[in-house]
Parts: structure tokens; C-alpha cells; sequence
């Protein structure tokens, strides 16, 4: 069963030091422009950040056909059409806090909450998925 809003906004995400520093660099060095570039790039782009903040815990990002995380093979799938920083999040929340919907969805919506409020703000509640407007 997935998580309410409510659930998911009850108290803030504890994020590291590093967690929010490194996602703020990331969104610094390679947010420039983001209209004007491929969809590839954007992945390639999602793909680095992914690999920032998992740090020492190995992962391995492919290109698929929707959002998801391979628990045993500790591989996240990027969907190849629709880049999204939120949705990699929530996998890469997966890949760091296990099979909680809960706590996955918890990483993502505060990390990107907090750097990234102007995109936040142009997002709306669907259950437990942020969507565009």
C-alpha cells in the first residue's frame, strides 16, 4: 500500500549535511539551461547525481521503460522518455532505505522539496505521486 501525502509530510526527511550539499552542487552545475537540452542529456545528467548520492553504496542506473528499482540486483531504471530528478530520487530512495514505499517517497519529496522548491511549487498531489499541473 503506498504512503499518503499526509504520511509523506508528517515531519521533515532527516537529510545529511552531504545529502543536501551535494544535491544543491549537482543542481548548480548541471540544472543550466535544462529546457534547451535532449532528453538524453537531462538522463545523463540525473544519472551523475544519482551516482553522487549513493556514494559508496554501489548501484547501477540503466535506461528502461518506466521508474524502478531492482532490490536484488541493486539496479535503478531511468524511464528513457520522461526524465524526472523526483521519480530517480524515489528509486535511488529505494536503492538507500530498501523496499519502504514509505521512506522512499519520504528521501525524495523533502530532498527535492528542499532544493528544488520552485519546481516543487509547480507540482500537484495524485495520492502518493507528485505530478506536473
Amino acid at each position: 500500500m503506498y504512503p499518503t501525502k499526509e504520511e509523506i509530510l508528517k515531519t521533515p526527511f532527516k537529510l545529511s549535511l552531504d545529502t543536501l550539499n551535494l544535491t544543491a552542487n549537482w543542481k548548480k552545475d548541471y540544472l543550466k539551461d535544462i529546457r534547451q537540452k535532449t532528453d538524453s542529456e537531462k538522463l545523463t545528467e540525473i544519472t551523475i547525481l544519482i551516482y553522487l548520492l549513493a556514494g559508496q553504496i554501489s548501484v547501477t542506473v540503466r535506461l528502461g521503460t518506466k521508474y524502478s528499482y531492482d532490490l536484488v540486483d541493486r539496479v535503478l531504471f531511468l524511464d528513457k522518455a520522461h526524465p524526472s530528478v523526483i521519480s530517480a530520487l524515489h528509486e535511488l530512495g529505494h536503492h538507500l532505505y530498501g523496499d519502504s514505499e514509505l521512506e522512499a517517497c519520504r528521501f525524495s519529496v523533502w530532498l527535492f522539496k528542499t532544493i528544488f522548491p520552485e519546481f516543487y511549487g509547480k507540482l500537484s498531489w495524485v495520492g502518493h505521486l507528485l505530478v506536473k499541473k
